[in-house]
């Protein structure tokens, strides 16, 4: 498992699907510059990885699935 975000837009009053994301951050860059570049040139840290996230529902029980699936861009 791993740890993240929910993040979704705001929708007011409409029927349109709302989208939400599952967000698990990358590593920060860090605040000496120096420490910074060494990790761009080690390509150290991991990107941030954004995941869309679909469920299904049983039509018998009511039973609730999410999951996540990756982004396509």
């Amino acid at each position: 498992m791993e740890r993240g975000l929910i993040q979704g837009h705001v929708v007011a009053f409409t029927r349109e699907p709302l989208k939400i994301q599952f967000l698990i951050p990358g590593s920060p860059t860090p605040v000496n510059p120096i420490k910074a570049f060494q990790q761009g040139l080690h390509g150290g840290g991991q990107v941030d990885q954004l995941y869309e996230v679909e469920g299904m529902r049983c039509s018998a029980c009511g039973y609730l699935d999410l999951y996540a699936v990756t982004k396509t861009t």
